[in-house]
């Protein structure tokens, strides 16, 4: 019987009406699939004109901080140059020794006591390192990391959350701010070797109001938001009963009246 029944189910399954259902399913199946392709094509389409419309709004702001950069070299254009000199200049400046920099991509935690002492020493030509008291720059040095980046480089945008604070080691830093009203960058000033910048968004935990950029390579020794308000914050107003602290907040302030 069971024999039977299948050779049953099989011969209606060849019946001409059982066939082209079996068909319009099949271009149904087809259909949908070319629709569902249509759509995913107009999503991508849109996405891209999404895209370049807003590189294209912002093209004045970019071209504003390459243009302040390009009008910085001094030398530019001398004698029918077509080059820039200062790009093949030599660095003159003191860089971070091999071994320091091994150090800072080193993971925190497996960071020593040696280690950190080493750090210190070659980060005490910094100025604004330098400036903290001993047991914050150790913290610094057990947290922090090293970065390179090439000429021309946005570091910090203007409109963007922090995400980090910033040591200069070395090179030329250019920071600009962008006019949205009159649709020009203006430039604000230049930062160079022993500066640090990008603290005031962390303090605040509000966004960029500047455009960070790189003239020259420049070398960054940086700090993460969250341990610059671990090393910096955390004490709250306890913190600056700490007769090191104390001190450095009386420089700090005539730094800043003098500035």
């Amino acid at each position: 019987m069971e024999n039977i029944q299948e050779t049953l189910n099989h011969k209606e399954c060849n019946t001409p009406v059982v066939k082209w259902r079996l068909k319009s399913r099949q271009k149904i199946s087809l259909l949908q699939k070319f629709r569902l392709c249509g759509r995913l094509a107009i999503i991508c389409y849109r996405l891209c004109k999404f895209s370049y419309k807003r590189v294209d709004s912002n093209k004045a702001e970019f071209l504003s901080i390459l243009q302040e950069s390009d009008q910085m070299s001094d030398n530019k254009n001398i004698e029918g140059l077509l080059f820039d000199p200062n790009q093949y200049k030599a660095n003159k400046q003191d860089r971070v020794p091999v071994e320091g920099k091994r150090i800072l991509r080193v993971s925190p935690p497996k960071r020593t006591e040696r280690d950190l002492r080493y750090l210190q020493v070659c980060l005490r030509n910094i100025k604004a390192f330098a400036e903290y008291p001993k047991t914050m720059q150790e913290r610094l040095c057990r947290v922090g990391w090293y970065e390179t980046y090439e000429p021309r480089r946005a570091i910090v945008r203007q409109g963007h959350l922090p995400h980090s604070f910033y040591f200069i080691l070395s090179g030329v830093i250019i920071v600009t701010q962008y006019d949205e009203e009159r649709g020009c960058t203006k430039f604000l000033v230049c930062l160079g070797r022993g500066m640090a910048f990008g603290e005031l968004a962390v303090i605040t935990n509000s966004r960029r109001q500047a455009t960070c950029s790189t003239r020259t390579t420049t070398e960054l020794l940086c700090i993460s938001a969250k341990d610059f308000v671990e090393i910096f914050m955390s004490g709250g107003i306890h913190g600056f009963r700490n007769p090191e602290q104390e001190s450095f907040m009386r420089t700090e302030t005539v730094h800043d009246c003098e500035y």
